[in-house]
Parts: C-alpha cells; structure tokens; sequence
C-alpha cells in the first residue's frame, strides 16, 4: 500500500468577478513566464515585462492562495527582473508537474 495525499481547490472561495479575474490574470501570467525551472515539490517561473509582472504575480498569487491555501508563494523583484516561486507540501510533485506544464505549453 502506498501512501498518498490528496491536494484539492476551493473553486467555491471565488466570487464570479474574483473567478473572471484569475482566468485573465493566468492567461497573462502564462504569457509572462519566459523560463520554468521545476525543483522537488516547487516550480519558479521567471517572469518578462518587469515592475509589471511583479504586479502580476502579486495578484495572482493572492487569488491563488484563496482557492488553494497548501501553496507556499515566493515573489522576487531584482534588478528588474521578477521571478514566482510556488512550493507544495511534500507529496506534490505531480501537482507541481501540472502547473509547470500549464505554464510551458
């Protein structure tokens, strides 16, 4: 037997307006990320458009942690350039893999 865990969303934590805004939000958050780097139970996305893409990340991942609150976000703004990290609890490697692919394709 093994062991697994079970990651789920909230989808319910969203307001109609809040839900409409997230999709915008990662549309264009998967236009931004320009690099993904997959590590364990995180991914990093390294973001263009600068000052901006901090803003938008920023967003996102607040609406991000209303319907899934196990993410842990990191938000980096240095020399211009912006960078969003996301890590799951142990045992979220194919959660991780899911959102990476999202962002790659």
């Amino acid at each position: 037997m093994t062991d697994t865990i079970d990651f789920a969303c909230n989808l319910e934590a969203f307001s109609n307006a809040d839900r409409a805004e997230y999709e915008s939000l990662t549309r264009e958050l998967y236009e931004a990320a320009s690099n993904i780097e997959r590590s364990g139970n995180g991914v990093t996305l390294a973001l263009d458009g600068g000052a901006s893409a901090l803003i938008l990340a920023a967003r996102w991942a607040t609406l991000e942690s209303q319907c899934c609150p196990f993410w842990r976000f990191e938000l980096t703004f240095e020399h211009a350039s912006t960078t969003l990290a996301l890590h799951g609890p142990d045992g979220a490697g194919e959660l991780i893999e899911s959102v990476a692919e999202g962002f790659a394709s």
